[in-house]
């Protein structure tokens, strides 16, 4: 776990899969970011992911499932981070709930 003044990052191992799904739990999350805030004294990202593995590593590779959740997880992160949405979550004391892609028709 790594928390620098911007963000709070916690990483599980693969196996840890579990782990991460009860610390993503709205309310987890919600609990963590009013932490951070009283220790920081502003608003702090939380970012949760699993470890990727590299190959070779004797890891067991990443199912479909992990890598759309850490797909999710990298968008989340991004939209955090975006000051227009930081803005909006202060003036509105609001939160993310979920975020996804929008697909564009051609």
């Amino acid at each position: 776990m790594q928390i620098n003044m911007d963000e709070l990052y916690v990483e599980y191992a693969p196996t840890g899969k579990h782990l991460r799904d009860t610390l993503m739990k709205p309310e987890n999350v919600k609990v963590l970011r009013e932490a951070c805030r009283d220790v920081a004294g502003h608003d702090v990202s939380v970012r949760i992911v699993i470890k990727e593995t590299s190959e070779g590593d004797g890891s067991a590779p990443l199912t479909q499932q992990d890598e759309a959740l850490l797909e999710k997880q990298k968008l989340r992160a991004m939209v955090e981070q975006h000051p227009a949405v930081q803005e909006l979550l202060r003036t509105f004391r609001a939160e993310i709930i979920d975020v996804g892609r929008v697909e564009t028709k051609q």
